[in-house]
């Protein structure tokens, strides 16, 4: 079975293909034009491995937190291919993704303007996602472990996912940065 992994919440674009859990194919892109770069990197990773579109079976997609551009390309492109082709599609957002790399408790993605972070232990959300601006971070980070670089280890994230149940294509749902902020 083949898998599409999907991640456009930040500054690069992540496309990765699964055949049977194994990853066979990762391309990145890192040039921040999110809607230029993505939909070919998906054909060319199908195209680099003989693969037709129709066989896909499974999408994995990252809905943010992240700007409303980056998020919306990649849960958009995830939920016209999942619906188009019938299949499955699971969602994790990049914070919750990252718990499962990281040994500590609090998980950061920075920006140039503060951070996102999300509270998890055992891979479990134990509150909300906050955002706080710059000098707010900087301060809560004197006062917490905060990772925030992990290693990621897409076959692992792939074992992980299985136990994330499937989502209905139309009930993807994006994780932006004002909703976290405008929540504040």
């Amino acid at each position: 079975m083949f898998t599409l992994f999907i991640d456009t919440h930040f500054k690069d674009v992540n496309i990765v293909l699964y055949k049977d859990g194994k990853v066979i194919d990762h391309l990145t892109n890192d040039n921040q034009k999110h809607s230029v770069v993505t939909m070919p990197l998906i054909v060319d990773i199908l195209k680099n491995n003989n693969i037709k579109i129709n066989s896909i079976k499974e999408i994995i997609c990252v809905n943010g937190p992240g700007s409303f551009t980056g998020v919306r390309i990649g849960v958009t492109i995830s939920k016209v291919l999942a619906y188009s082709l019938g299949i499955k599609v699971k969602v994790i957002d990049y914070l919750e993704l990252m718990s499962i790399f990281s040994n500590c408790e609090y998980v950061a993605i920075v920006d140039k303007n503060g951070a996102f972070i999300g509270y998890f232990k055992n891979q479990k959300k134990l509150d909300e996602y906050i955002y706080l601006n710059m000098p707010d971070y900087i301060n809560f980070k004197n006062n917490h472990m905060v990772d925030e670089n992990v290693n990621i280890d897409y076959e692992k994230l792939y074992k992980y996912m299985l136990n994330i149940k499937n989502t209905i294509p139309h009930l993807v749902k994006p994780v932006y940065v004002k909703n976290i902020e405008a929540g504040k």
